[in-house]
């Protein structure tokens, strides 16, 4: 477990994260939404009243989305990782091919494979209701 000390920035759960910084800080960059900006903005997506009006609403989030690559291109891999956390915390299927494009990239340039393995294999069977995995019968 990383100390809270090495965190970086705070995300949706609360815990934040913790990625490796060179000597130069370069590791992470922050988003240039604010939590609560980023949170109004994935409302207006899940509560669109059509596809059309959804996808006029996820040109915010592709701007974003198209800033992380340029992140990871200059190794700024952590803000890949908490826009991908953020959107999994929202819970909206709605944002699960981004989540896809995210968080499995981000966990493979971290040096974090099992994880990328792990949200995938999540997001395949992602349920809010009937969660029992396990019944006695």
């Amino acid at each position: 477990m990383f100390p809270m000390s090495q965190m970086v920035t705070p995300t949706f759960h609360g815990a934040g994260i913790v990625v490796p910084l060179d000597s130069n800080e370069v590791g992470y960059r922050e988003l240039p939404e604010t939590d609560g900006d980023l949170k109004k903005m994935l409302k207006k997506v899940v509560e669109a009243k059509d596809d059309d009006e959804r996808m006029t609403r996820f040109g915010d989030l592709q701007e974003i989305v198209t800033l992380v690559q340029f992140a990871n291109d200059e190794c700024d891999y952590g803000m890949g990782y908490e826009l991908g956390i953020d959107l999994f915390c929202y819970g909206s299927h709605f944002f699960h091919k981004a989540i896809r494009n995210l968080l499995p990239l981000a966990y493979q340039l971290l040096g974090r494979d099992d994880f990328g393995t792990v949200i995938e294999a999540h997001l395949d069977d992602r349920r809010k209701a009937d969660l029992a995995r396990l019944r006695l019968k």
